[in-house]
């Protein structure tokens, strides 16, 4: 069968300790002064629509990759944005208008062009709302030479998702690859250097999305590396000595349920944070992998209050990939297996689809985390919280983890924190 080859390569950095020539350090310029990013009517319905889904996609991911047996990892780091960003090419390529409204209804939006206009938006905003960190958002398609792009196809991907747009020859095989994976190197500033291993020469094209994010807390202060400490790590699989970054105290935003507490850390000059999320310390794996979902995040986001928190929390390095085209099947989003029209091209091309995401997540105390921890058993309820009082946030176990953009809610990089190594 011939194959519609998709690669959503994620490379996040909270660091801005290295970086090549082609990519400025964050904090070289003063901070410029954080502001919403402008939406229109429908691009805002489609922003909100799609907050829902950056935590069903988040959960479904964990909890696929923890009940994968064959799969020692437990740790899942996934990027909803570029999931959606990289469905939203999809549909626009697809000729059965039921295929189309799946992946509509799977991602939550009512209205595809809309979809579209708020990729066009993020594409051009998510760079620049904040200069003190370094945000690079792009979009590729390789298409098989003996191809080509339908017009109106080309120009949504041209104006909508600012796609790079080829054709190259696929029976190349080695000089194709060696020019995608050299791309996606470029844009994650060497992060990820293998975004895919081989093609063939009856392969249809190959989409890619990309995402570099670098960033320094928003506090320079805010982990002092004097303050950095030896403590145990409780993961699902074993028991490890982790070094443990240790905040400042300040005041930020707290929640409280019965089954989870939950913080914020500030990023750049604030238009980016990192929401971390713990579950009771009693709380068994298994619950721990689905009982977190919307109602329980909403819960939590609503009942939040500024107090003064400390945050414990363990330096990392993770390096992941995550198999899109199961969970997607497993949603019955897309049945992989069987072949598809695509109206992307002239004349409408048949072949199946293949995907997956890589991802590449560092944090240490030049840089932020956002940690989300699932678990939340039976009750979204809120505790009260004494804004007065000051409490303390240890990540001494699993915990979940949402990088977000402030005024739109767009997750950027999400996922549970299992095991340290």
């Amino acid at each position: 069968m011939k194959l519609l080859n998709l690669f959503c390569g994620i490379a996040v950095c909270l660091l801005g300790t290295t970086a090549c020539s082609d990519h400025h350090e964050p904090n070289e310029l003063s901070p410029n002064k954080r502001g919403d990013i402008a939406l229109s009517v429908k691009s805002k319905e489609a922003s909100v629509e799609l907050l829902d889904f950056y935590t069903d996609f988040t959960t479904q991911a964990i909890e696929m990759n923890l009940n994968n047996k064959e799969k020692t990892d437990k740790n899942t780091i996934v990027s909803p944005l570029s999931t959606a960003m990289l469905l939203g090419m999809i549909a626009n390529g697809m000729e059965d208008k039921n295929e189309v409204q799946k992946i509509a209804n799977y991602i939550g939006v009512s209205d595809m062009k809309a979809l579209n206009e708020l990729s066009r938006t993020l594409l051009t905003s998510l760079p620049s709302v904040d200069n003190q960190s370094e945000f690079i958002l792009k979009n590729a398609i390789w298409a098989n030479k003996d191809l080509s792009f339908f017009d109106t196809f080309s120009s949504i991907m041209s104006q909508d998702y600012q796609a790079k747009l080829e054709l190259n020859d696929f029976s190349n095989e080695k000089e194709v690859v060696s020019t995608i994976n050299r791309w996606c190197s470029d844009q994650t500033n060497g992060r990820i250097t293998t975004a895919i291993d081989n093609i063939s020469a009856s392969d249809l094209a190959i989409l890619i999305n990309a995402i570099l994010f670098r960033s320094k807390w928003e506090n320079e202060f805010e982990f002092d590396v004097k303050e950095t400490k030896k403590a145990s790590f409780h993961g699902f699989s074993k028991q490890t000595t982790a070094d443990f970054m240790v905040s400042s105290r300040k005041r930020r935003w707290y929640s409280v349920s019965p089954n989870f507490s939950s913080c914020t850390l500030s990023l750049g000059n604030g238009a980016f944070y990192l929401n971390l999320v713990l579950p009771d310390d009693k709380m068994s794996p298994d619950k721990i992998s689905h009982l977190y979902n919307k109602e329980e995040a909403i819960a939590l986001s609503e009942s939040s209050q500024q107090c003064s928190v400390i945050v414990e929390i363990p330096k990392f390095k993770l390096n992941g990939t995550f198999d899109l085209k199961q969970l997607l099947e497993k949603a019955g989003v897309i049945s992989m297996s069987e072949s598809i029209l695509w109206s992307m091209f002239s004349p409408t091309a048949e072949g199946g689809l293949i995907m997956k995401q890589n991802t590449s997540f560092e944090i240490d105390e030049k840089g932020a985390t956002a940690a989300v921890v699932s678990v939340g058993e039976m009750t979204n309820s809120a505790l009260p919280i004494d804004p007065n009082k000051e409490y303390t946030m240890v990540f001494d176990r699993p915990f979940y983890f949402f990088l977000r953009e402030t005024s739109t809610g767009t997750c950027l990089l999400s996922g549970l924190i299992a095991d340290i190594d």
